[in-house]
């Protein structure tokens, strides 16, 4: 059985989760690994808020994400500095919303 296909309202939201995060703020530098954790965040909670919590679907999306978006996940973080304290803020993020508004502005 193929995975659905990520759909639009979810890499719309990695995009801009991209832009969320490349805004200058002092502190720690922003690194391709930061991005990802971005989007493999982003994917596991929009996957939750659909009700589907099955980890091979989960790494199926996330996947197909990191392919999708190669040359942004591999050139996002240049030069760019995160929020203090982002990186645990992205990680104990409830919903996009929250991992958005409060982990990267």
């Amino acid at each position: 059985m193929s995975s659905p296909a990520p759909n639009g309202r979810t890499r719309l939201l990695a995009v801009y989760t991209f832009s969320g995060l490349l805004v200058g703020c002092a502190g720690p530098s922003a690194s391709t690994e930061d991005c990802i954790a971005v989007v493999d965040r982003i994917t596991a909670l929009e996957l939750a808020d659909l009700g589907l919590r099955d980890p091979v679907l989960l790494e199926r999306w996330t996947n197909a994400f990191h392919k999708s978006l190669r040359a942004e996940l591999t050139t996002c973080a240049n030069g760019h500095t995160l929020l203090p304290d982002a990186r645990k803020c992205i990680a104990d993020a409830r919903t996009t919303t929250e991992l958005i508004d409060d982990c990267l502005r």
